[in-house]
Order: structure tokens, then sequence, then C-alpha cells
């Protein structure tokens, strides 16, 4: 319908996709929306041109009655995955949006293990506060730092073993409840009696493919992931302070927080997301290849794999 706009008729042009079922998302083009093409058909003459984004619209190779409809934003986040999943979500109203992809691992994980989202957080929305203590007169005072020793420290004069000034903060962060989100219940049970059998035929397929280790045997983890701001590159921060705010976390990545909330909203509410990332580090000495052995691909191609089998076996 025609409305005015400074004196000016301006038609109103809607744009309605067509709706379909299964929405894919990852983070990166290279390797991880890559190694998806082993399983999907994404024909040129079937992508979706908006004004400022692309969308794959495809078919599973193994059942050309699946239709499904993928996409990579812009720039790696919370921000533009959490765009892109609500622009996805009010196009073409997918019942599920799935999310593959790598991600940071705690220690006990290996190379490739798969992380199925049981639960989704932001370990950095919440309440961060100093801590304090009640002195000799009842008034809350920052707390003293003390050595070994029992010497008290001064954390305006630390420095390195070069000379060079450290800043120390110490604080507390209280989570949000709302800003963890749960796996959808019927999911999880549908998925449940199938791990075994989908991790042995994941490993089978490691096994026969000459260009990666051998000796490697992967497993599918049901446990929380936690999503950050920030790409984590440092010695303990994921037992410190990852854990310390759930202590079952076993993933950290950078998009999967935005995507799911996004399923909260956009569509009326009515899709359910499905994200699950593969290890590709342990959020230290971070690095696509390690001792010749390329970790992110592996991940990606491990990641690829666990969705061929989601849709091979109908548990979505």
């Amino acid at each position: 319908m025609p409305f005015e706009l400074d004196d000016k008729v301006v038609e109103k042009k809607i744009v309605v996709y067509p709706k379909i079922k299964y929405a894919i998302i990852t983070a990166l083009y290279d390797d991880e929306f890559e190694q998806l093409a082993r399983y999907f058909d994404f024909p040129k003459s079937r992508q979706i041109k908006t004004a400022t984004k692309i969308f794959y619209r495809g078919y599973f190779k193994k059942d050309n009655n699946i239709e499904v409809v993928a996409a990579i934003p812009n720039a790696t986040g919370m921000v533009d995955s959490s765009i892109l999943a609500t622009q996805m979500l009010e196009y073409f109203r997918p019942d599920y949006l799935l999310m593959s992809g790598v991600c940071g691992g705690s220690s006990e994980l290996n190379f490739g293990d798969i992380v199925v989202a049981k639960q989704i957080y932001t370990f950095q929305k919440g309440k961060l506060s100093d801590i304090k203590r009640k002195n000799e007169s009842g008034e809350m005072v920052l707390i003293d730092l003390f050595t070994i020793d029992g010497l008290k420290i001064d954390p305006g004069k630390l420095y390195d073993n070069e000379g060079h000034q450290v800043v120390l903060s110490v604080e507390k962060f209280e989570i949000e409840h709302d800003s963890v989100i749960e796996l959808d219940s019927l999911i999880e049970d549908t998925l449940k009696p199938h791990i075994n059998e989908i991790k042995d035929e994941i490993n089978a397929v490691i096994r026969s493919e000459q260009y990666i280790q051998r000796d490697l045997n992967i497993e599918i983890n049901l446990e929380p992931i936690a999503c950050s701001t920030m790409v984590i590159n440092r010695q303990g921060l994921f037992e410190d302070t990852i854990r310390g705010v759930h202590r079952k976390v076993a993933a950290v990545e950078m998009e999967s927080y935005g995507v799911a909330r996004s399923c909260r909203f956009a569509n009326n509410g009515l899709t359910k997301p499905l994200i699950f990332k593969s290890v590709m580090d342990k959020t230290t000495n971070k690095a696509d290849v390690s001792q010749g052995f390329n970790c992110k691909k592996f991940a990606a191609h491990t990641s690829a794999m666990f969705m061929n089998s989601i849709f091979e076996r109908g548990i979505i």
C-alpha cells in the first residue's frame, strides 16, 4: 500500500521468501561451510540474493527432498551471527536452525571431539563487582591480598621480571539466569539413543581417510557451551574463569548464544536451535595447524559429519 513521505508517494515492496524447514549457519566459509558441501548441494542457480546477503539454498545429497538454506555471517562473533540468524528466521521461517563449526575445548577433550550444546550461555553477561569485606568499623572495603608468607601486597606496585608494571584486578562475577539457553528436550531425547552409533560411524570414516591421523577416535559430548565476545588464547582462563561460572562447560566459541537467542524471538519463537561444534584447540597456543596436522579442518570435518548423521537418521 502506498504511503506518503516528504510529499512523495513511495511504493512499499514486500518480498516473500519460501518457507524452508532447515536453516544452517556456520561462522566461517573456509573449512566450516566448505565441509558441509560434502553432504549438501548448493546450486548457484538456487541462491537467494538480497541487497546485503547471499543465502545458499540447497538439498541434502542423500535425500533431495530435504531442502536447506545456509548462510555465513560477514564477521565472527555474536552480533553478526544473531543478525544473520534473525534474518533467516524471518525470511524462511524454518522449523530448525542448526549451527556447526569449530570451538575451543576443555583439557579433557581431544581434537575433533563434538560438543552438542545442552546449554548455551555467555559467561560475560552478568554483574561484575569488586570483592569486599567488612573492616573493624563494619564498613565494606576492598579485600587485602597477601603473599604466601603473609606479607601484604600493594596491587599498584606489581611488576613482571622485565620491570613492566602489571595491573591486577580481583573481581566477582555473577551470571544472569536469562543468559542460559537450554537444548529442546524433544531433540535431546531423540538424539541420545543414536550418539554411540553416530560416533562409531564417524570414527570409521576417520580411519578410512588417509589424510587424517588414523589413531584419533572422537567422542560426542552433550554438554554446556560457553559463548565469548573474544578469542580465548590464555592459559588457565577456561578452567579458572569460564568454569567458574558453569563448572560443567565443555567448550567455548563466539557465536552460539546470539544464534540461540534469536530463536527465542524471531519467527514468533517457533524455530528450535541445534548447535554443535568440534574441538580445534584447547584455548591456548592457538593455531590452525599443529605439528603438520590441520586441527581446524579436522574439527570442521567431524562437525559436518555429525550434521550428516542428524539428517540421515531423521533426528530432526
